[in-house]
């Protein structure tokens, strides 16, 4: 789906950015070090995420795209209240710097009061089928 929309817009791969923030928290030792690559310790240290987030995103020349995937992951691992405002940061640093942003959620699995804040946040809400 994303990764369609990525292609439709001519987005060069090489250009993308991951913070993976779950691989080493399960355990993953098979980690490929790569410079667009940065894994986090642990996906409840919203900090650490949006200090890297943030370094990342000024390396990154010209038009830039944050795309976080997942909110449902992250709402695991955070309380709804710690959730909204670690993305109201984001946002109000995506607007400041004109960075088009994505989210991507389970609508299903993620908590009504969090998806409900964001969207107050956000310019656009799309769906997926299943």
């Amino acid at each position: 789906m994303i990764l369609n929309e990525i292609r439709q817009e001519k987005i060069k791969v090489q250009n993308l950015f991951f913070i993976d923030t779950i691989s080493k928290y399960l355990g993953k030792t098979d980690i490929n070090q790569n410079d667009n690559v940065v894994y986090i310790d642990d996906p409840a240290n919203l900090t650490e995420i949006g200090i890297v987030a943030k370094l990342s995103i000024e390396k990154i020349k010209g038009k830039k795209m944050l795309i976080f995937d997942s909110l449902t992951t992250l709402s695991l691992y955070n309380s709804s209240k710690n959730l909204v405002r670690f993305y109201n940061f984001f946002f109000q640093l995506s607007r400041l710097n004109q960075i088009e942003t994505i989210i991507i959620a389970l609508e299903s699995d993620i908590d009504k009061e969090i998806l409900n804040n964001i969207n107050g946040l956000v310019d656009e809400v799309k769906t997926y089928g299943k």
